[in-house]
């Protein structure tokens, strides 16, 4: 699995460091009167957490690990990147058989990784 490998439950327990993250984002919307639309809370906290910091280790392993990143590497880790915004993001893209051939295989599993995801959000 790309998301995870183990569940633990119904509702998976976040690091606190995250929950708070993720709380005080929830918070902000409130004190912006955006609480209402859910989609705007939801693209906060993915661009914050998400994009921005998971996105970017998991492009650039090198920033972590001492390796080179051969071009077999780089397309690996670019079809799990795209499994990973699908992911997060809340719409849904319907797939073609015109649609690139790495959206198409893991395409059954992303609802299952959306449902993941919503449950951290």
């Amino acid at each position: 699995a790309v998301v995870s490998t183990q569940s633990t439950g119904a509702r998976e327990r976040v690091p606190l460091s995250i929950k708070y993250h993720l709380d005080y984002l929830e918070r902000q919307a409130q004190r912006h009167n955006c609480s209402q639309n859910q989609a705007y809370i939801h693209t906060w906290k993915n661009n914050s957490l998400s994009l921005r910091f998971w996105m970017n280790i998991l492009k650039n392993p090198h920033f972590l690990l001492d390796i080179a990143q051969t071009p077999t590497i780089d397309s690996t880790l670019n079809i799990i990147c795209g499994v990973f915004m699908d992911s997060c993001s809340t719409s849904d893209k319907g797939l073609t058989k015109d649609a690139p051939i790495n959206k198409l295989l893991y395409a059954k599993e992303i609802p299952q990784y959306k449902k993941r995801v919503q449950l951290h959000y």
